[in-house]
């Protein structure tokens, strides 16, 4: 059951997010976060590498989760045990992968945020 408190919320992004219909969701997302979405580009090698090993860390953090399960009462908390086996898999294949958020603000967001570094190969 939901508290007030993210039921208001949601009531807000939802009426914030109306006047945006139209909008590409990149520009969106730079403005509520400051973080740009980075294109991906299906003619680039470079693009399609990156792609490759993303879903060799899904693969690879997925496996792990389906071995040893989770029980969790709350999406929130599944995603929070999914976390460290994301942040596992990406460092495992050559990523420099992190949480980007503090435990106090994952704890208020209720979800977790990774960010990983890429080179760029051109």
């Amino acid at each position: 059951m939901r508290n007030n408190s993210s039921s208001e919320l949601e009531g807000v992004i939802s009426q914030m997010l109306k006047p945006l219909e139209g909008i590409s969701l990149g520009i969106v997302i730079e403005g509520l976060s400051g973080y740009r979405i980075i294109p991906f580009n299906k003619k680039s090698k470079d693009d399609n590498e990156l792609l490759k090993e993303l879903k060799a860390a899904t693969k690879q953090a997925m496996n792990e989760l389906n071995h040893y399960g989770i029980a969790a009462e709350k999406a929130a908390d599944a995603s929070a045990s999914i976390e460290p086996l994301i942040l596992a898999a990406l460092n495992n294949i050559g990523f420099e992968a992190r949480p980007s958020k503090s435990d106090e603000e994952k704890e208020s967001a209720g979800y977790p945020a990774i960010e990983f570094i890429v080179s760029s190969g051109g």
